[in-house]
């Protein structure tokens, strides 16, 4: 390894600062595809932003009571994500009630 590759590495590992990161996005090819992949990854990780965050949970609690989706569990939690990041995304059409249902058959299938 060179020896600037290797004060680079050296950089990484201590943290880098907002230039230094902007360097590094910009040298990997395809760059925009991936810093706008995490800028949505970013945007969208916190669902509980949501307007529709509270009526989803509530609606997926009472999703097909006979499965796993009734009780608080990584099933429920994963059809809450789903639904809504789907809302944060589609403002036009947010969230409205029965979609739990239409996200939980797919879920299940």
């Amino acid at each position: 390894m060179s020896k600037n590759v290797q004060k680079y590495m050296q950089k990484v590992q201590k943290g880098l600062n907002t230039m230094d990161r902007l360097r590094l996005w910009r040298a990997i090819p395809n760059h925009s595809k991936y810093m706008e992949y995490y800028r949505n990854k970013k945007k969208y990780s916190n669902i509980q932003r949501s307007q529709y965050y509270l009526e989803i949970k509530n609606d997926v609690k009472r999703t097909y009571l006979h499965c796993s989706f009734s009780e608080e569990s990584e099933a429920q939690n994963s059809l809450v994500r789903i639904l809504s990041i789907y809302a944060m995304r589609n403002t036009e059409i947010g969230y409205v009630q029965g979609m739990n249902f239409l996200a939980g058959t797919l879920f299940l299938q």
